[in-house]
C-alpha cells in the first residue's frame, strides 16, 4: 500500500510539472493558415482654444481583415495582411469631415500588405504589396507607410518567460534634445523629458474560442514634458497619459485570441511670441481585438 501511494504521488507530481513550467510565449503558426479579425476602435477627443470655442470628436470604427501565414519560423514570421472593409460612424456636424474620415480608414482596404515580425512581436518590416495610391488621393506630403503601419496586428509577447500569479515593473526615463523648423520662425532647438511606467501580471490559464490561453494584464502611465526656443517664440508642450489593458494568447502558437485596452491622455501644447495660444486637449481610446472562430 505505501509502494502504492508513493508510486501513485510520483505520478501526481510528474504530471504536475510540466503545466507549473514558465511558458516562452513565441508566435508559431502554421504556414498557409489564415485567421481572421474584428477591431473596434471608439475615440472620444476634446480640444479648447484661447477664445473658449471647443472641438468634440466621438467616433468609432470596426475593421475586419484576415492574415495569411507565408513564413512561420524560431526568429520572425511574415504574414499577408487584408483589410476586408473599415466602418466608421461619427458624431460630427460636418458631413464632409465624416466622408473624409471613411475614405481614410478604407486606404488599406482590399490591399495586401506584407509584414514582418519577430517571433516575440517586435516590428521588422512592413510593405504595401499592392499600390495604395495615397498621393494622388491625398497630396504629394502623404506616404504610404502613414498607413501600412496599420498592418502590424500581432502584438508584443513578454520578453521573459511567464507563468500565473507573476508580476513585474518595467519603468524608463530618458532626455532627449529635439529640433523643430516653423514657417516664419526658423528652426528651434529645445530639450524633451519623457518617462514611463508599466506593471504587468500573468492571470491564470483561461480558454476562449477553443484555444488555451494565458492572461496578461498591464496597467501603465507616461509623462512627456517639451519647451522648444525659436528666435521669435517659445513652445511647450506637457503630455500625460494612462493605459489599461488585457490580451489573451493561445499558449501553444502565440496567437492573440482576445485583446482589450483603453488608453487616456491629457495634452497642452502652448506657444508663446508675437501672437499667445494655450491649447488643452483629452483624449480617450477604447480598442478592443477578437478572433473570429476558425
Amino acid at each position: 500500500m505505501i509502494r502504492l501511494l508513493f508510486s501513485l504521488l510520483a505520478l501526481v507530481c510528474f504530471s504536475a510539472t510540466p503545466s507549473a513550467q514558465p511558458l516562452d510565449l513565441r508566435y508559431d503558426l502554421k504556414e498557409g493558415q489564415e485567421y481572421r479579425f474584428k477591431q473596434v476602435e471608439t475615440t472620444t477627443a476634446l480640444a479648447q482654444a484661447n477664445d473658449g470655442r471647443g472641438t468634440s470628436i466621438d467616433r468609432r470604427i470596426t475593421r475586419y481583415f484576415t492574415i495569411t501565414v507565408e513564413k512561420s519560423g524560431i526568429e520572425e514570421i511574415s504574414y499577408l495582411f487584408v483589410q476586408d472593409t473599415a466602418i466608421v460612424s461619427e458624431n460630427s456636424e460636418d458631413a464632409s469631415m465624416q466622408g473624409q474620415h471613411i475614405d481614410v480608414q478604407n486606404v488599406l482596404t482590399k490591399k495586401r500588405i506584407r509584414v514582418r515580425q519577430s517571433s516575440s512581436g517586435k516590428l521588422l518590416s512592413v510593405t504595401a504589396v499592392d499600390p495604395l495610391g495615397v498621393q494622388q488621393r491625398f497630396g504629394p506630403g502623404v506616404s504610404d507607410a502613414m498607413f501600412t503601419q496599420r498592418a502590424a496586428l500581432l502584438p508584443a509577447l513578454p520578453a521573459r518567460p511567464v507563468e500565473p500569479g507573476m508580476v513585474w515593473q518595467d519603468s524608463h526615463r530618458d532626455t532627449l534634445y529635439p529640433s523643430k523648423e516653423v514657417p516664419g520662425a526658423g528652426r528651434g532647438s529645445g530639450l524633451r523629458l519623457t518617462a514611463n511606467a508599466t506593471e504587468y501580471t500573468i492571470k491564470d490559464f483561461d480558454e476562449r474560442k477553443g484555444y488555451r490561453c494565458l492572461a496578461v494584464s498591464w496597467t501603465g502611465n507616461s509623462e512627456l514634458e517639451e519647451k522648444i526656443v525659436f528666435d521669435t517664440l517659445e513652445e511647450f508642450t506637457e503630455d500625460a497619459s494612462t493605459v489599461s489593458g488585457e490580451l489573451f494568447v493561445a499558449t501553444d502558437s502565440g496567437l492573440p485570441v482576445f485583446l482589450d485596452v483603453t488608453t487616456e491622455q491629457e495634452n497642452t501644447r502652448a506657444v508663446f511670441g508675437q501672437h499667445n495660444n494655450v491649447v488643452p486637449s483629452s483624449i480617450r481610446t477604447h480598442l478592443t481585438l477578437e478572433l473570429f472562430s476558425q
